[in-house]
Order: C-alpha cells, then sequence, then structure tokens
C-alpha cells in the first residue's frame, strides 16, 4: 500500500533527521490526508489493499497437515484465531470469517483498547471480545496523547497514573492469555496490530513460551519510515528483522495492511 511513497531513510538516525526535514521528507498523504476521515478513505488504494490481502497463501493450505488430527491422538487441534487489535467486527475479524480457507470453523478471540466495539461481536457465537491494551503485564496504560506504544505509560495500579494524563485503561499480559486459551498443539492464526508494541511483546511471547502456541503470523509493523512523524525507535530494517525472526522459528508469517 505504502510501496510508492517515497520516504527517505534506511536508518532510525536517518528517520528521525527525514522526519525534521520538510524538505525533503515526502508526506504519505494517501494514508495521513489534510482532511481526514473522508479525504483519508478516497486517497487510499483500495484496489491494491483488496489485491495484497485475497493474493496470500495461508498456511491452512500450504500445510494442511498443520491443522489434521495426528496419528494417535484422541484429540484434534482447535482452529483458533487470535486478533490483536481487532477494532470494528467488520475489519480484520470479517476477514478473516470470509477470506481464510475454513475461517468461519475457528475460535476467535479479539482484542482492543476500545471497549465501544464489544457490541458488533455479540452476533458471532464462536467470537469473544475482550477490551484492553494488550501489553506483558497486567495492569493499567496511561496515554498522554494518541494511543500509540510511544505514547503511554505501564503502572501495576491504577491510581498511580502520571499527572496530566489523558486517559487510562486496562492492560493485558498477552503472553498468558496466548498460554491460557490455547495449547501448543492447537492451529492458532495470529492478527497483530498494536501500533508499535509488537516489538516488545513478540519478544515476551517468546521469553515466555507462549510464542511456541503461534503458528500463523498477520503483522502490521510500525515504525519511523511509516509515516512522517510516526513516534517509534524502530526502522524499517527492524521490521523486517523481526518478521524475519518469526519465520526462523518456522512461523508462517505476514504483512498485514
Amino acid at each position: 500500500v505504502y510501496a510508492r511513497v517515497p520516504l527517505k531513510a534506511s536508518g532510525y538516525g536517518d528517520a528521525v533527521a527525514a522526519r525534521n526535514d520538510k524538505e525533503n521528507c515526502a508526506t504519505n498523504t494517501r494514508r495521513w490526508p489534510k482532511k481526514r476521515k473522508k479525504a483519508h478513505a478516497a486517497s487510499m488504494d483500495w484496489e491494491e489493499v483488496r489485491r495484497r490481502t485475497s493474493s496470500f497463501v495461508p498456511l491452512i493450505t500450504a500445510c494442511p497437515a498443520k491443522a489434521a488430527k495426528a496419528d494417535g491422538d484422541d484429540e484434534p487441534p482447535r482452529k483458533i484465531f487470535l486478533d490483536a487489535g481487532a477494532r470494528k467486527y467488520q475489519s480484520s475479524p470479517t476477514w478473516f470469517r470470509t477470506k481464510y480457507p475454513q475461517g468461519d470453523e475457528f475460535t476467535m478471540h479479539a482484542f482492543d483498547a476500545d471497549a465501544g466495539y464489544a457490541r458488533e461481536y455479540e452476533h458471532d457465537k464462536k467470537a469473544t471480545f475482550t477490551a484492553g491494551l494488550l501489553w506483558n503485564e497486567s495492569g493499567y496504560a496511561s496515554f498522554s496523547k494518541k494511543l500509540v506504544f510511544d505514547y503511554w505509560t505501564f503502572h501495576k495500579d491504577e491510581a498511580d497514573a502520571p499527572p496530566n494524563t489523558g486517559r487510562t485503561m486496562l492492560a493485558l499480559d498477552f503472553a498468558a492469555i496466548v498460554k491460557n486459551v490455547t495449547r501448543p498443539k492447537d492451529f492458532v492464526v495470529l492478527k497483530i496490530d498494536i501500533e508499535g508494541a509488537e516489538f516488545p511483546v513478540f519478544r515476551h511471547l517468546a521469553q515466555t513460551g507462549a510464542l511456541e502456541h503461534i503458528d500463523e503470523v498477520f503483522m502490521e509493523c510500525h515504525h519511523g519510515e511509516w509515516v512522517p512523524l510516526w513516534p517509534s525507535n524502530h526502522s524499517l530494517a527492524d521490521c523486517h528483522r523481526l518478521m524475519n525472526a518469526l519465520t526462523a522459528v518456522g512461523i508462517f508469517t505476514h504483512k498485514w495492511y
């Protein structure tokens, strides 16, 4: 979606310079137009988005045996979809139900920081919605500006919110959730779009062993070269390294748009 937008930077230092260089740093007007909402929808290349989301090869097609009953096993693996940063039901949950092979057979666990989306999931009897910010500990997260990783502070007690906090919400230990709702033998697909927190969260999933439960990942990776002024300490190269690291341990990994 963003490949045609020339953004300067090959490392984080260059990304910072690019964001501060108004003359040479291109502005992705398709993603961040001056007049948002309606203009945003009009400026996005939706044909390209549809092409990319329909041309992927899912793991369940590439390796059907991953989701099949093993010899001598009394119970087949359960099919489970974890949607981290799900937002509205008509977004990634509907895409998964309709586009992913056997998507309607999966048990869905959807998570989003905005509790307002909960009602949209009530009609899906195989889906549960949990409101909260996904993190590496249970507690609370307070935001100073936008609902993105670099703008929030974690604290164990709600009363410890720093001054001038715009919003405080529940933080959830995602690794503990993964280990609680899945088993290593299950066929587990994870879509993750958590506004920059994917780097520490994946590190914690690996450290706790929860990553061993996941077979396939669709990830939107946020970095300082994504769009100008995006607050991140990570570069595009960091995103490539993360995806390569997931692939290296046997996880079928895709970019999410």
